[in-house]
């Protein structure tokens, strides 16, 4: 092992073997850095705590640590840790990143964890946040929340709705944080960000000097007594849009956690302006993705709709969660249909959906109705493949047989019988008479009609020797010479 003094990879001209670290864990895509005394330094990547790549056969001398970490630091932060012991903090690497840092002291030697805060801000559809934040972001007054355990991105988040505000309206906004995270660019916003000990000596303070400053948006850091939620609530009763996170897992355990800071005597008045003044919740995670590359967001959303609005005012706060749960159309969702969704794009693995749902035996229901629905989807699509299959292979056999059958022999032409004669003579007293022949469907006869038999003559009429019928104007056959 070597002991660092002077970090690898670094120019000779930098003598702070902090860049070298900070540097190898910006390109890893790291979160936090931990930096403690007899051990390499490490870093949160893709939610593991990992050695930082590059320093595996390095650790970290007890006396170098307080130097490097100093010398990032203004002379006043150095000497409040001397007195405290401990000391939050924030600096900036030109070229690199702006850095969060809480130094503390541990075992009688100096630790820190410094949480990697990117220049470039993301914008919400960058994220993939859902629509409803942006039209959140454009109300004119009310309180916004966004929720979650330490590390779950909410600053990013955060930073994506401001982000979103300074390119969208044309107002102030004045933002009080411990320490400053983002630095936002003034837009068609001015923004005034303050960070408290630095610029101000605390968010109670700052807050009442906020609302004398004409502001359109107020972000507070972190609500973190009963002092900041009043004050909070009272920007947005007064007409600000206020923006501010807790360290919460869901949006009703949020509501439960504003009403808990105030005495049993005061719980009902402070749900009634709750309810009246909170505008959207969201409690936030991070997921790792299937495929180990990075982590996503998991968003349970509450928006204020006249029912949830008269459950807070009531205290009915468990019946939150089914109208989270059927209010898609407000856009809502809880953690267990937000995991749903991912689970059903192919991001996340079922064991990701299983720990990290707060209703688990909800969330396995869900689960088992989604490969049911899978199985019978993907046995209907076999169907329909093996049936085209089938007809194919049919058709192919059809069109073989067709070439391998004999040539059929032509059919016989019909046989025409011969035209009858057009008329008939008929002897008759040496004349001829031009007769139209009978027709029977089209096709004339062959035989004339048969003439009817004249009438003998009567027997006492006498008969010439040798006159026939025919020459009394009767048939037969024609009179011979006398």
């Amino acid at each position: 092992m070597t002991v660092i003094q002077t970090a690898p990879n670094v120019p000779p001209a930098s003598n702070n073997p902090l860049l070298g670290i900070l540097q190898a864990a910006y390109a890893h895509q790291a979160a936090d850095i931990h930096l403690k005394a007899y051990l390499p330094p490490k870093a949160v990547i893709d939610g593991q705590v990992r050695v930082v790549p590059g320093y595996e056969r390095h650790v970290l001398d007890p006396r170098i640590i307080p130097q490097m970490l100093f010398a990032m630091l203004p002379s006043a932060q150095v000497e409040q840790f001397k007195v405290d012991k401990e000391v939050d903090c924030a600096f900036d690497v030109p070229g690199l990143a702006r850095f969060r840092a809480n130094i503390f002291m541990n075992l009688g030697t100096v630790g820190a964890v410094l949480r990697i805060i990117q220049n470039d801000i993301r914008s919400a559809d960058e994220l993939g946040l859902p629509p409803v934040l942006k039209k959140i972001a454009l109300e004119k007054q009310g309180l916004v929340l966004v929720t979650g355990p330490t590390g779950s991105g909410k600053s990013t988040t955060l930073g994506a709705v401001i982000n979103f505000i300074n390119e969208t309206i044309h107002g102030h906004l004045v933002s009080i944080e411990d320490p400053i995270e983002l630095v936002h660019p003034h837009k068609n916003c001015i923004i005034s960000q303050r960070e408290v000990g630095k610029d101000t000596n605390s968010f109670a303070r700052a807050l009442k000097s906020a609302l004398r400053q004409a502001p359109n948006v107020i972000l507070i850091g972190e609500l973190r007594d009963r002092e900041t939620i009043e004050l909070a609530i009272k920007g947005a009763e007064t007409g600000h849009l206020v923006l501010s996170t807790l360290h919460t897992n869901d949006s009703v355990q949020t509501i439960s956690r504003l009403v808990n800071a105030f005495p049993p005597s005061e719980q009902e008045t402070i749900r009634k302006s709750i309810a009246n003044t909170l505008r959207c919740c969201i409690a936030q995670r991070l997921v790792p993705r299937s495929d180990g590359k990075g982590r996503l967001p998991i968003l349970d959303i509450m928006v204020n709709t006249p029912a949830v609005r008269d459950l807070i005012i009531k205290g009915q706060l468990d019946q939150l969660y089914e109208l989270i749960k059927n209010g898609g159309y407000d856009g809502m969702q809880s953690t267990n249909q937000a995991l749903l969704t991912l689970y059903r794009s192919g991001l996340i693995e079922y064991a990701t959906c299983m720990s990290t749902a707060e209703d688990k035996q909800g969330m396995a229901m869900l689960l088992r109705a989604e490969m049911r629905n899978f199985k019978e989807s993907a046995d209907a699509i076999l169907r329909a493949r093996k049936e085209a299959v089938e007809a194919r292979e049919r058709a192919e056999r059809e069109a073989l047989a067709q070439l391998e059958a004999p040539p059929e022999a032509p059919e016989p032409e019909p046989v025409v019988p011969p035209v009858p004669p057009q008329s008939v003579l008929r002897a008759e007293t040496g004349t001829s008479e031009q007769r139209p022949i009978a027709r029977n469907n089209n096709v004339q006869s062959a035989n004339p009609p048969a003439r009817t038999p004249s009438k003998p003559l009567p027997s006492n009429t006498p008969q010439r020797a040798g006159e026939t019928g025919a020459a009394r104007g009767g048939t037969g056959p024609l009179r011979g010479p006398r």
